[in-house]
């Protein structure tokens, strides 16, 4: 696990993310295999990773490798087992390449239309009502429907 705070050089990392795009690229091949479904089939080993960024817009700001790494894991990392969990406070930021090759997008709350439409998500004609102390969300998988849902803005114990 890397994190921000922990000293870590961002550009190492990110050298480190396409070296195991890379890695997973030549294993698929060697197994003469195009997805990571297909070399589990094969009763092999090959665990699959996931990258959760919070803030996407500092990450991207903060190395310029980042872009080109994160663009190339969203365009070639299912299919190799490397999944992402962005987090933004506002789309403006995400380069268009990126959102691209995203498969789920979700919006909270009362999310801008013009964010919306940078995020491909269409708004929902006629939203549910939602009780008090509640949100509103969209969740859109690629070119289906979309699809809203609720839920609780704060829990007490």
């Amino acid at each position: 696990m890397v994190t921000d705070i922990d000293g870590h050089s961002p550009d190492d990392l990110w050298q480190q993310v396409k070296a195991e795009l890379g890695r997973r690229e030549l294993r698929l091949a060697a197994c003469r295999v195009a997805r990571i479904e297909d070399i589990l089939e094969l009763g092999q080993q090959l665990p699959r990773r996931y990258i959760f960024i919070d803030e996407l817009a500092a990450t991207l700001a903060e190395s310029p490798m980042a872009q080109a790494a994160l663009t190339a894991v969203a365009a070639r990392g299912r299919t190799l087992g490397v999944h992402l969990v962005l987090a933004t406070q506002s789309a403006q930021a995400v380069p268009r390449a990126l959102i691209t090759n995203l498969r789920a997008r979700v919006a909270l709350a009362d999310a801008d239309p013009i964010e919306l439409a940078q995020l491909n998500i269409k708004r929902i004609a006629e939203p549910q009502l939602i009780p008090t102390g509640w949100a509103r969300g969209i969740f859109q998988k690629s070119s289906e429907v979309p699809r809203q849902f609720i839920f609780p803005l704060g829990a007490k114990f």
